[in-house]
């Protein structure tokens, strides 16, 4: 585990707040040349990925979905979230997190 993480309030700030600050801008600094590269090709190919776990939440009984959107083999989105629908079956849970892929894929 990181020493940088840490459960901490930001109504009252404590030194750990201005150690992660420091850090966060130091890191930032040091990347702030790092960028994303795409290699020309003739086709331009997404690939889409999603995923989804039957009642990951016990307390709620709701599960969670996940999809990731690749161009050129690269990432450009993705997104991991609770369901907003309590599904009944694996496969119902599977379909949720398709549909949400699907919806996020027009959006794109």
């Amino acid at each position: 585990m990181s020493k940088f993480v840490h459960i901490l309030t930001l109504s009252n700030p404590e030194m750990g707040h201005w150690v992660a600050a420091k850090w966060v801008m130091h890191y930032l600094k040091r990347t702030k040349d790092y960028m994303l590269t795409y290699h020309r090709l003739d086709q331009l190919e997404i690939t889409i990925y999603s995923d989804s776990n039957y009642v990951g939440c016990q307390d709620s009984k709701r599960s969670n979905s996940g999809y990731i959107f690749l161009l050129v083999g690269r990432v450009i989105s993705w997104k991991s979230v609770k369901q907003k629908l309590v599904a009944t079956s694996t496969m119902e849970a599977e379909f949720i997190a398709c549909l949400e892929a699907f919806n996020h894929g027009i959006w794109l």
